[in-house]
């Protein structure tokens, strides 16, 4: 019994098989060729890339001031770029220790989030001072991070959330 059940669905596999052959037989060519049609699918994802690239340089100003209480956070530049699929924003960070503590590591979070709130990607850095050193009250420290989009920038409105923690060992 349970061999007629397998030729059975082999048979409507081989029918259905022949069918979808059939009807790509009679259909008309496509005017396009593969690569004129991957051609435009990669130009219209740059266009919207682009665009997306614009509107977040619109909407966000630079230089943007993030306080904490254990200093404070200073993107003096951001820009959506990267390949089609690995999409980042690249932004300028400084640290600032305007708090009376000293510091030995700050970590940065950074999350792509959508106006709903919603994580897309996010990046973490560690900001350590070379051996003997620490963050005392007045230091600075300056980086570029590339946080992924994770497809945020598809998404109207999308934007950059910093956060900040600081340890003392």
């Amino acid at each position: 019994m349970e061999s007629k059940r397998h030729r059975s669905r082999g048979s409507l596999r081989a029918v259905f098989a022949a069918a979808t052959l059939l009807a790509a037989c009679a259909s008309p060519p496509s005017e396009l060729t593969i690569d004129e049609q991957v051609d435009l699918y990669l130009t219209a994802r740059r266009q919207r890339i682009r665009a997306a690239a614009d509107d977040f340089r619109e909407r966000v100003k630079f230089p943007r001031v993030e306080k904490f209480e254990q200093g404070t956070v200073i993107l003096t530049r951001g820009e959506l770029f990267g390949p089609l699929d690995h999409e980042s924003l690249s932004l300028q960070v400084t640290y600032l220790n305007e708090s009376d503590q000293t510091y030995d590591r700050i970590r940065l979070h950074f999350s792509v989030v959508d106006p709903a709130g919603r994580t897309y990607g996010r990046k973490d850095i560690d900001f350590v001072m070379p051996a003997d050193y620490r963050f005392s009250p007045g230091n600075s420290y300056m980086d570029t991070v590339h946080v992924p989009t994770g497809g945020a920038h598809d998404v109207p409105g999308f934007d950059v959330r910093v956060e900040l923690s600081a340890e003392t060992w």
